[in-house]
This record gives C-alpha cells, structure tokens and sequence, in this order.
C-alpha cells in the first residue's frame, strides 16, 4: 500500500476566547497533514454542549477541513 496515510483530528471547544485563539493558531499549524475531516466533541457531562455546535458552525463556514460534530448524550434529556 503506497497511498498516505488518512488522518484526522478530535478536538474539544475552546472554554474562552483566549482558547479560541489558539485553537485557530493549531488548527493552522495542522493543515500541512491535510487531515480528512476534524471533529469538535462536547464533553461527557455536557460542560460544552453549547460551544461544540458554535465551533462547527465557524468550521463550516471557513469549509476546509470537512468538519465532524461529535455529540454526546450524556446528562441529555429527550427533549
């Protein structure tokens, strides 16, 4: 198999705006993998539920990487 390898990344939201930052700052520093997709995940408690839809929403928005929303349902109600 001569063909590069595939890779992706997982990341949690960023808690405040200084995180956002670096967030963007490695997200860049990433982009020479080329990585397939990225996926932003909330945390098991549902600490970041909030912020995981907003980050996917600006990571569509830029369109590259393809993006991955990564949901939990813990601590969720059916609702």
């Amino acid at each position: 198999m001569n063909s590069p390898p595939r890779v992706s990344f997982e990341f949690f939201p960023p808690a405040d705006a200084a995180g956002e930052e670096r967030f963007w700052a490695a997200l860049k520093r990433l982009q020479p993998l080329a990585p397939q997709y990225v996926s932003v995940t909330c945390g098991a408690d549902g600490s970041t539920r909030d912020r995981t839809p907003r980050l996917v929403t600006a990571l569509q928005a830029r369109g590259s990487p393809q993006v991955a929303p990564h949901l939990t349902c813990i601590g969720a109600t059916r609702a």
